[in-house]
């Protein structure tokens, strides 16, 4: 239900039904949000979070399922869920929170044209780095390389492709 709900919306939806399912999609793509249940039939919701967090690190988390007990609301959000909602729900309310939570991660991304995952650090524009906290030297055409690569995710680019955009 939630799914025809949020696809009528205009949200692109990717089912998983098992642990594994979800975690292959995980791998081939980046997702925006994951709902995610913590009773699934080979595993549970709180190991798939602890999946996604590290390797995407801006990915909504949130959980709709039928555990309601406090212990397992704080282990979600000690796991990386922005939210925790027990069923039944209203659906309603589901797609508003969704919308208003994409609303905020719009807001708060930076405004410059900036890579940061915590480690490595890339300024565009200013075309400064650092890793670790410790300043990198690099040329402007490694900037327009990573730059490339960064808005082109899980692609290979053949060496036509990179003479072509840089």
């Amino acid at each position: 239900m939630s799914d025809y709900n949020l696809t009528a919306d205009g949200y692109g939806m990717t089912s998983a039904l098992n642990a594994r399912t979800a975690a292959d999609a995980i791998r081939q793509r980046e997702f925006d949000l994951a709902l995610l249940d913590i009773n699934l039939p080979d595993g549970n919701g709180f190991e798939m979070c602890k999946l996604i967090k590290p390797q995407h690190p801006d990915t909504i988390v949130i959980f709709l399922t039928a555990n309601d007990q406090e212990s397992d609301q704080i282990r979600g959000y000690e796991a990386g869920a922005v939210d925790y909602i027990t069923k039944p729900f209203v659906i309603g309310a589901l797609q508003r929170k969704i919308k208003a939570m994409f609303t905020m991660l719009k807001h708060h991304r930076p405004a410059k044209d900036i890579y940061d995952d915590g480690r490595l650090f890339l300024d565009f524009p200013e075309q400064t780095a650092s890793l670790n906290g410790k300043p990198l030297t690099l040329s402007p055409m490694e900037y327009k390389m990573l730059n490339l690569f960064r808005k082109n995710p899980r692609q290979v680019l053949t060496r036509g492709q990179l003479l072509e955009k840089l």
